[in-house]
């Protein structure tokens, strides 16, 4: 069993807490500011010495929530990899389709502008044309 790579975590404004987020599964949890601070520091790591009781309710909650698992590195980013995919495609799927029109420089200099379309004709008139 490893930490998870994917464990984001603050100490809270009174120093008895943790506040932890798993980047990947979308769980948010308070946890005591021991559990935090090692999830924190060994994240990406096999779980050796941790400062909960092995199998108790601590720890069985942490894997749970995806903070401590068994997949390996290149398994737990293979899902990210999975995960984004499917939230993109949704994105793209709901998103109304747009169109973009660029033109070219040469179309640029071959094109009149109506600015200096109105100028010509104001001076052809002017001259009785």
């Amino acid at each position: 069993m490893r930490v998870s790579s994917y464990v984001i975590g603050a100490p809270l404004a009174d120093d008895r807490f943790f506040l932890v987020l798993h980047g990947l599964q979308g769980s948010l949890d308070k946890i005591t500011a021991r559990a935090g601070a090692y999830l924190i520091e060994h994240r990406g790591e096999e779980v050796i010495s941790p400062p909960w009781v092995d199998g108790d309710a601590v720890e069985e909650q942490l894997r749970q929530r995806g903070y401590l698992t068994d997949l390996p590195a290149e398994r737990e980013r293979e899902l990210l990899v999975e995960v984004a995919s499917l939230l993109h495609e949704a994105d793209l799927a709901a998103a109304p389709p747009s169109f973009v029109f660029v033109p070219a420089y040469t179309c640029n200099l071959r094109c009149p502008y109506p600015r200096s379309f109105t100028v010509a004709v104001i001076l052809r008139v002017g001259k009785g044309l």
